[in-house]
């Protein structure tokens, strides 16, 4: 698939997909994808983009634009997805489709990544 605009990508999840964006951030644009400077917070090795970095760096293969709203936070749990990143984080914002982030069924991808650990 070819395509020549941004492609937006909606993130919530546990620590691994935590980037250190929020609502109240600056909105990511295409010179700043995640809205924090690169690589974030990521838990994984200091200096280093954990997947959500390296999807947005290395998989764009120079034909869109990724964006990525991360909503992620260290320790949540799927309740904390649910009523903190999609319920107080997304909907209110990005879920509108302002203008800044008029995302669709053709220009989106929205994921979700939580460990399971007993």
């Amino acid at each position: 698939m070819s395509y020549d605009g941004d492609i937006n990508d909606g993130i919530s999840g546990d620590s691994y997909s935590h980037v250190g964006y929020s609502a109240q951030a600056p909105v990511p644009t295409s010179s700043s994808p995640l809205g924090v400077a690169f690589p974030g917070q990521p838990i994984n090795e200091a200096g280093r983009p954990n997947w959500v970095g390296y999807l947005i760096r290395d998989h764009a293969h120079g034909h869109a634009n990724m964006i990525a709203y991360d909503y992620a936070r260290r320790g949540d749990t799927v309740t904390g997805v649910y009523t903190t990143q999609v319920s107080r984080e997304f909907l209110p914002t990005v879920g509108r489709k302002p203008q800044w982030a008029a995302w669709g069924p053709s220009d989106s991808i929205f994921s979700m990544y939580l460990a399971l650990c007993t």
